[in-house]
């Protein structure tokens, strides 16, 4: 009897051991409550409580509900379980935009975590759509104009710079140029045109420099060929900075998630992946090795992305699962991907060399959109329901909703970007 009693007592411990060093934390949310709704400077009040015998820390973050990213985050310390927060975070981001979002808990031991999320939504008067902004260049050198809706056009140009790409930051009032030799990237304001700051371009004039330029509503991604992959906020102050290991550099970077998607490259090689990094720490989330070129990456749900790609025998549309699984969508836009526009969560808009076409990843297929014509790239505004197309020295504007031709202007042969801004 006692040496049962010992080895069921053995037992026992190894069982509760195993429990404690397994289980993740439990994460309780009592407010806010689902119906919830808030505007700006409101406060959001936050009661939750949190449970597990190793509790170290956790993390309280208001983000959109489609994963586009993180506007507040707090975080705290734990000394006791169960902890529990009361506390009101105040809505005061002016970057925010009106939509749904979430509250999201994360509970932290040393070894596992735990989230919990309840969804409101966030209300606050949009900004009005202001015009366009078409980006030209060519020989060396680069120019825009904005082009406001009710007010004369405004024209910049003799600036240094090859190869250039380019981003309108939405709630910054800003335009981004990033030439990928020659020149600086410089950051212009949409207002008046004129040159707020710049990143230098540090090759000192031999070969390219910068590779890849992106942006959300509030800040810009940039990388260059020294591996550095960079963001900065409407100062230009880095949020964000970590270099790629092995001489990789980035080809293609977006954000999303709070996290980045980076195509990276080994100049010395053909050698080519697609990897979700956190900027913050620069650790790897998942890797995909492929040679396939990333034209645009749209997030799907948590942890999951939509990439249009082009490669040696074609293009195509697939949902990567980083670590996890490729689901094939689409394999022929009969041409090469030029851009691609999301219309919703589940349609998507492709320009290719063949023309356009109209994706829904819920069917199969594709809906060639005709009444588009051709063209070099376009611009898509979900406010308006409006599409802007450059094509060979013309600038078309459509409206989404009926296909029908807004306006069209003359604008420089060599354009190669079309963006709508706001104020």
């Amino acid at each position: 009897m006692v040496k049962f009693v010992k080895i069921f007592g053995l037992l026992a411990l190894f069982i509760q051991c195993g429990k404690n060093s397994s289980s993740f934390p439990s994460v309780t949310i009592s407010s806010p409550k689902e119906s919830d709704s808030f505007a700006f400077e409101d406060q959001i009040p936050v009661k939750a409580k949190l449970e597990h015998p190793r509790l170290e820390r956790y993390r309280i973050e208001v983000a959109k509900k489609d994963g586009q990213g993180s506007f507040i985050r707090v975080n705290g310390s734990v000394s006791e379980s169960p902890h529990h927060i009361d506390m009101h975070i105040p809505l005061e981001e002016e970057s925010m935009e009106g939509g749904a979002y979430v509250i999201r808990i994360t509970a932290f031991t040393n070894d596992d975590y735990a989230s919990k999320s309840v969804p409101f939504f966030y209300i606050k008067s949009p900004k009005a759509t202001k015009g366009l902004v078409v980006v030209y260049g060519t020989g060396g050198q680069y120019g825009f104009s904005i082009l406001p809706y009710d007010e004369s056009p405004i024209v910049k140009d003799g600036f240094v710079g090859d190869s250039i790409q380019s981003v309108v930051i939405k709630n910054n009032d800003q335009l981004v140029i990033l030439p990928r030799s020659m020149g600086n990237t410089k950051i212009f304001s949409t207002k008046n045109g004129n040159e707020e700051m710049e990143v230098q371009n540090q090759s000192q004039g031999v070969g390219y420099f910068f590779t890849a330029l992106n942006g959300t509503e509030r800040r810009f991604t940039l990388a260059n060929q020294l591996g550095m992959v960079q963001t900065r906020e409407k100062t230009g102050n880095l949020l964000h900075n970590f270099t790629l290991e092995n001489n990789f550099y980035a080809a293609f970077v977006k954000e999303g998630y709070d996290n980045l998607f980076v195509q990276q490259k080994n100049p010395g090689n053909t050698n080519s992946s697609w990897v979700i990094y956190n900027p913050r720490t620069a650790l790897e989330l998942g890797e995909r090795f492929t040679n396939d070129q990333v034209v645009d990456v749209f997030t799907a749900e948590q942890n999951r992305w939509w990439v249009f790609y082009n490669h040696a025998n074609g293009e195509g549309l697939l949902r990567w699962t980083p670590g996890g699984s490729v689901a094939n969508y689409q394999n022929d836009f009969e041409g090469k991907i030029l851009s691609v526009a999301r219309l919703n969560n589940h349609r998507f808009l492709v320009l290719s060399t063949g023309g356009f076409f109209e994706v829904n990843v819920q069917q199969a297929g594709k809906i060639p959109r005709t009444q588009f014509g051709q063209g070099d790239a376009f611009a898509y505004n979900p406010d308006l329901n409006r599409m802007a197309v450059i094509d060979n020295g013309t600038l078309r504007e459509y409206n989404m909703a009926s296909g029908t031709l807004i306006r069209t202007l003359s604008i420089p042969q060599n354009a190669k970007y079309v963006h709508y801004y706001w104020e």
